[in-house]
């Protein structure tokens, strides 16, 4: 067991006995409370392992979602046209509930036409007009 000397702080490799004295000073180390402390280092491996597994579990997760949300979205200026387009057409004047209305339906549209068409083929496929016009009606 090691043991600190109280007098001269000196570490001590003492083995049981009945007169325990310093190495060094040769101070008695009896009438002295000591207690045993544990190096904590299987907690802290054990510790240190999981905050490793959560960190890198989290930055794969939030990195795979914000890839998959970056690749389904079209460029902010098409969709604003599309929407702005969409809910201003006839450029009359309108209550302002219903052009609340008519955007809500117009976004709900298009989130549902990106889904189908993605905007890679946005340009190329001719079907894309139908069916925005299609999913406004099952949006209004």
């Amino acid at each position: 067991m090691q043991i600190k000397c109280p007098s001269c702080s000196t570490q001590n490799n003492v083995i049981e006995e009945r007169d325990i004295v310093c190495g060094q000073c040769k101070a008695s180390l009896k009438g002295h409370a000591y207690r045993k402390y544990k190096l904590p280092i299987k907690p802290t491996i054990q510790a240190f392992f999981l905050g490793s597994v959560v960190t890198i579990g989290t930055a794969i997760t939030l990195s795979t979602e914000q890839n998959a949300i970056h690749h389904a979205r079209y460029p902010v200026a098409i969709e604003y046209a599309l929407i702005n387009s969409c809910a201003t057409a006839d450029h009359s004047s309108i209550p302002h509930d219903f052009l609340k209305r008519k955007l809500q339906a117009c976004t709900c549209a298009l989130e549902k036409t990106m889904g189908e068409i993605p905007y890679d083929q946005y340009h190329k496929d001719k079907s894309f007009t139908a069916l925005f016009r299609s999913n406004i009606d099952h949006c209004w």
